[in-house]
């Protein structure tokens, strides 16, 4: 099935939505949500932190580590 860019947003929210519960079930784990910049260096951004970022018109995000620009919206929809 192939998932129209409008749709990838609502899907990953449900899907993060079961975790959230999954991970409520079971007790000690801190689970964090991480987009990956760079998995094979093991670069990521904070899901949250790019969620802020969008709420407030920010369109870019400048890795740390690298100051290479990602268009947030991008990172939060998944890349195609």
């Amino acid at each position: 099935m192939k998932v129209r860019k409008t749709q990838r947003r609502e899907f990953l929210s449900k899907i993060r939505g079961h975790f959230d519960h999954i991970h409520s079930t079971i007790s000690r784990i801190e689970a964090r949500e991480i987009i990956p910049l760079y998995p094979d260096k093991d670069i990521y951004v904070d899901y949250n932190y790019l969620l802020a970022l969008e709420n407030k018109g920010v369109e870019t995000y400048i890795a740390q580590d690298t100051y290479e620009e990602f268009n947030i919206k991008d990172l939060l929809e998944g890349y195609a």
